[in-house]
């Protein structure tokens, strides 16, 4: 008689992966539902009494920065990170970059990066997306989520320009970001350091800062924001 193959072995393994990209796709989905009922009351949120919200773009104008003056630039993943480009031709040249840059494409958000703006772009570094649960990165790239990854993407830009000076005022003030996809996201200072925290409580350290481009400012991270 023939040995069975041990198929359940295989099973088990892609199962166990299966369920946790999905697990962490479902938060996404909720947490987008949530935005779509209640996001027509989130703006530009301001914590404390008697201080009414700013438009973004009223409440920040483009700042210089010494780190990205017009000759210099940041240097991301070995490259410089020009003003002369856009927010889209800095992060494609950028290989630390690349998964950003492959998402971006497939939710149709790079052509909105080259519009004039401005926008600040949190962009997590390719280790970033590898500290994702195993299949996400798969699981949000289906036709099927298309949406959904639209809404991901979407909800680390904001509209307006921040420089790193800027979220550190915020985050003293306890004010909060409101992102393209309509929930927000908080500047904290942890012991001076500054960072910024999702929706789920997420917290995304600053690796890069102020990488200044024709059409808005780029911040890396060294996490994934998730609405």
């Amino acid at each position: 008689m023939e040995n069975e193959t041990p198929n359940n072995i295989i099973t088990d393994k892609d199962k166990k992966a299966n369920d946790k990209a999905i697990k962490f796709l479902i938060s996404l989905a909720v947490g987008a539902l949530l935005v779509g009922l209640l996001g027509f009351g989130i703006g530009y949120a301001v914590r404390g009494s008697g201080q009414k919200p700013k438009p973004a773009q009223e409440e920040i104008t483009p700042k210089d920065t010494s780190a990205s003056s017009e000759t210099d630039g940041v240097t991301v993943g070995g490259v410089k990170l020009v003003r002369s480009q856009d927010i889209t031709d800095n992060l494609t040249s950028a290989p630390t970059l690349s998964s950003l840059v492959s998402f971006h494409k497939q939710a149709q958000i790079s052509d909105k990066l080259k519009l004039p703006g401005p926008f600040t772009v949190f962009a997590p570094t390719n280790d970033a997306f590898s500290k994702l649960p195993e299949g996400t990165s798969d699981a949000l790239t289906r036709t099927e989520n298309k949406k959904l990854l639209t809404d991901t993407m979407s909800y680390q830009i904001v509209p307006g320009t921040y420089t790193s000076a800027d979220l550190k005022v915020m985050a003293q003030k306890g004010e909060t970001l409101k992102t393209l996809q309509g929930s927000a996201l908080t500047p904290i200072l942890d012991e001076n350091l500054l960072k910024i925290k999702d929706a789920n409580g997420t917290i995304a350290g600053m690796e890069t800062s102020d990488a200044v481009a024709r059409n808005g400012i780029i911040h890396t991270i060294d996490g994934f924001l998730t609405q």
